[in-house]
């Protein structure tokens, strides 16, 4: 079953990599933004989906309007609540002390934690690089992935490289840290 996906933001940046990803998955991804730009229209186009340009609070109204027709899903109860969602931290804090205890070679619903590493560098990769924010020496915000990639493609975190250098090179000994990791 296609799925039909909306992506705020999605005409450039990591909304841009996002709408991406989900073409290349087959959805038909539709974009709302305050901008335009070529490879999100190209985006829009292939996978058969709409442009929503959201330029102001009527064209905002007129988006819902369209979307409303677009999503064919029956409604039996609508209740809205306000609420700050707070179970994202304590899910970030898990996730991060699995990856302490296991690594990168953890599973998450069949996946390892490695390769999902790998898949969200590019997917950040291709958004910083579309966002085109350069330092004074003409790089874009890519590099800052940099140690990410490297620990993602070794599969080793670094306390794993650091606990083995504990148990070799260091001889057991807590020392040597201080003065190769000092910066």
């Amino acid at each position: 079953m296609e799925r039909v996906v909306l992506i705020t933001g999605g005409m450039s940046g990591i909304g841009l990599a996002t709408a991406q990803a989900f073409a290349r998955g087959g959805d038909r991804v539709s974009v709302a933004d305050t901008t335009e730009s070529p490879a999100g229209r190209e985006v829009v186009r292939q996978s058969r989906g709409r442009y929503f340009a959201a330029e102001s609070e009527t064209a905002l109204q007129d988006i819902y309007r369209n979307i409303d027709v677009l999503e064919k899903s029956r409604v039996g109860r609508t209740q809205y609540a306000a609420y700050n969602e707070l179970a994202v931290y304590f899910l970030f804090a898990a996730l991060l002390l699995l990856a302490l205890e296991l690594g990168l070679k953890a599973t998450i619903r069949g996946r390892n934690l490695q390769s999902l590493a790998l898949e969200l560098i590019e997917l950040s990769r291709a958004g910083l690089g579309a966002r085109q924010r350069l330092n004074s020496a003409g790089d874009n915000e890519t590099g800052f992935l940099a140690p990410l990639q490297i620990t993602a493609e070794s599969g080793k975190t670094p306390a794993e490289l650091k606990l083995e250098r504990f148990h070799t090179a260091w001889a057991g000994s807590v020392d040597p840290v201080f003065s190769e990791y000092a910066y």
